[in-house]
């Protein structure tokens, strides 16, 4: 499979509870680096799964102030696999460079 590389950045909610954990790495594995709260928007400048584990492909997301990666869903089985973000559309012209959501 190729990575098909996002032609905008786009822009999502955090819609989980518990807020969206942000990882340094791509994997589930990486550290983890801080969380942003339910109810935050983010912009994402790249989109991959994760290779671990396999048999889910975890879609994560590419956060556009460099700080990490987060999920777009829980990672657990269906149907406990509840989304983390929801696609509220393109960002912006200028708005990733506004971003203001910090990881605490």
């Amino acid at each position: 499979m190729e990575q098909v590389p996002l032609d905008r950045p786009l822009r999502f909610r955090v819609v989980y509870s518990g807020g969206a954990l942000v990882r340094s790495g791509v994997e589930l594995s990486s550290s983890v680096v801080g969380t942003i709260p339910e109810g935050a928007v983010i912009v994402v400048t790249e989109k991959r799964f994760s290779n671990t584990p396999s048999y889910r492909c975890v879609p994560r997301l590419k956060l556009r102030d460099g700080s990490g990666w987060i999920s777009m869903r829980i990672n657990s089985p269906p149907p406990d696999d509840c989304p983390v973000v929801v696609l509220e559309g393109l960002a912006a012209d200028g708005e990733a460079d506004r971003q203001t959501d910090t990881c605490r």
